[in-house]
């Protein structure tokens, strides 16, 4: 399997449809292939490595940098990229190193973004990556059949489900600074409306 993980991926880099298609009746489906591919991409391709260790440790544009650029050489799939790199976060977490992140169906379409890359965005004080992982994510579940409200809506209960614990950390520790900083981010995030709404949400995130 390994070796025909390699002649895969060599010749998916030679661009040889004849020799690829050849190899790929090797495997039994899709999903083996796609897996050959992923595991082929990790060995050989070291930004793979790279951009799971930028994101593990949240710095988000560096892994955002690194995923683009391999997705737009246009050898690998989206798909193929994330899955990869998902997969050797999940080998620096020490987790099963065959575990991967679920790869959305083949029929949708996918963001290199997950939820917590807004968060991360946000905390290294990155404001126009972030709002730009927020329209990525919002555009992406609109495209799978979503309406934008209920899409948005969804984003909004990822970051509220970090900052509202963080929130009410600063309040009872009298952070001011904090707070403000954290009112600041939900403002800029557009999801949670205006400066004035914003206040009113945190208000009841200190009744809950």
């Amino acid at each position: 399997d390994t070796s025909n993980s390699q002649e895969l991926y060599e010749a998916i880099l030679s661009g040889d449809q004849e020799h690829i298609d050849r190899i790929k009746g090797r495997f039994d489906d899709e999903k083996d292939i796609e897996s050959a591919i992923k595991k082929a991409l990790r060995d050989n391709d070291s930004r793979i490595k790279e951009a799971a260790q930028a994101r593990y440790e949240g710095d988000i544009a560096e892994y955002t940098r690194i995923a683009k650029e391999i997705i737009a050489e246009g050898y690998f799939s989206q798909d193929i990229v994330v899955g990869a790199i998902n997969a050797e976060i999940n080998a620096i977490k020490r987790d099963e190193e065959t575990e991967e992140e679920p790869t959305e169906a083949k029929d949708e379409a996918t963001s290199i973004y997950s939820g917590t890359d807004i968060n991360s965005a946000f905390d290294n004080g990155d404001y126009t990556l972030a709002q730009e992982i927020i329209s990525d994510l919002i555009e992406t579940k609109v495209a799978n059949g979503m309406e934008e409200k209920n899409a948005q809506s969804s984003v909004r209960s990822s970051m509220t489900s970090y900052w509202k614990p963080l929130y009410k950390e600063a309040y009872q520790s009298g952070d001011t600074n904090e707070m403000a900083r954290i009112r600041q981010i939900l403002y800029s995030s557009g999801l949670y409306g205006s400066a004035n709404d914003v206040v009113k949400t945190t208000q009841g995130w200190l009744r809950d």
